[in-house]
């Protein structure tokens, strides 16, 4: 009979919510003041001026079409997606579509901490991981401006993959 392994603590086992919403909160405060922000001259050629957007009807060109409408170059589907469904919900309200933005940035931050303490970081490396990206200014442009979201996406997106594959 081969003795089972200790139990780890409770504490080590479940990273306390309030630590991953705390991450999550000094991201949105940290960029709140993004919502008041307007459109940049790339937000303009490609949320705005694009009828890809504007809904669902141009579904075609969502999937299939460029991301910049001057260019065949760039393709960022689910980054065009994501702003026909603001469209959908808001009618192209910014605000909104920042607000988006900043949420997503958010959700980064939370699962850059929970990434660190599924490592073994502990929650204290947890919690310091998550508030430095929450509040590091490199953030700035994908956060602030609208077509930063294929950033938000990409980041947010690799985050869950990585905790997937530690699942």
């Amino acid at each position: 009979m081969n003795p089972s392994p200790p139990a780890e603590p409770a504490q080590r086992r479940r990273l306390p919510l309030a630590l991953l919403a705390g991450v999550a909160l000094l991201a949105v405060l940290v960029y709140a003041n993004a919502l008041k922000n307007g459109v940049a001259i790339d937000d303009e050629y490609i949320v705005l001026r694009n009828p890809a957007v504007r809904g669902f009807s141009h579904l075609h060109d969502l999937l299939l079409g460029p991301y910049w409408p001057q260019s065949t170059e760039l393709y960022r589907p689910v980054t065009l997606v994501s702003f026909a469904v603001d469209w959908a919900l808001t009618g192209g309200s910014i605000a909104w579509m920042h607000a988006v933005n900043v949420l997503l940035h958010a959700a980064a931050a939370a699962l850059v901490a929970l990434l660190v303490w599924r490592l073994r970081g502990g929650a204290t490396a947890a919690a310091c991981a998550g508030a430095v990206f929450a509040v590091h200014p490199v953030h700035v442009e994908a956060v602030a401006n609208l077509v930063g979201r294929a950033e938000l996406l990409a980041t947010v997106l690799v985050l869950a993959a990585l905790h997937l594959q530690l699942s």
